[in-house]
């Protein structure tokens, strides 16, 4: 059985199979915000620490039927703005993603804006 994943209140397991070794869990691109000091030998002053957009790289599988799996998983990934997506390995926390890419191999890439703990009181930044 593979690994639960959850798009746009879609179940991605009825397309495609995860393959071992996947995990949600990557980094996240922080980038150190320094405020450099001109021509002295002092360096740099920490300003703060920002992140981008996380990319989650998940490579899979097309189960059963290629050409009609293939077809319904593209139009359950043809999205116009960030949509839900949950992990089975961390079913607790709610990404607001967009499929980007088509990597190699089976897979793609998941940019993730924002994340929040699945709390249906919460609200989100983005509309879906």
């Amino acid at each position: 059985m593979s690994m639960s994943v959850l798009f746009n209140d879609t179940e991605l397991n009825k397309y495609i199979h995860v393959l071992n070794g996947f995990t949600s869990r990557s980094g996240v691109d922080w980038d150190p915000q320094l405020l450099e000091i001109g021509n002295t030998a002092r360096g740099s002053i920490f300003q703060e620490t920002t992140y981008r957009a996380k990319e989650i790289p998940m490579p899979f599988e097309i189960n059963g039927n290629i050409e009609k799996n293939y077809n319904d998983l593209m139009r359950v990934l043809n999205v116009d703005k960030p949509k839900p997506l949950i992990f089975g390995d961390t079913p607790n926390k709610v990404y607001y993603a967009v499929p980007s890419g088509a990597g190699s191999g089976g897979s793609f890439i998941l940019r993730q804006w924002d994340d929040y703990l699945a709390d249906p009181g919460r609200s989100s930044p983005f509309s879906c």
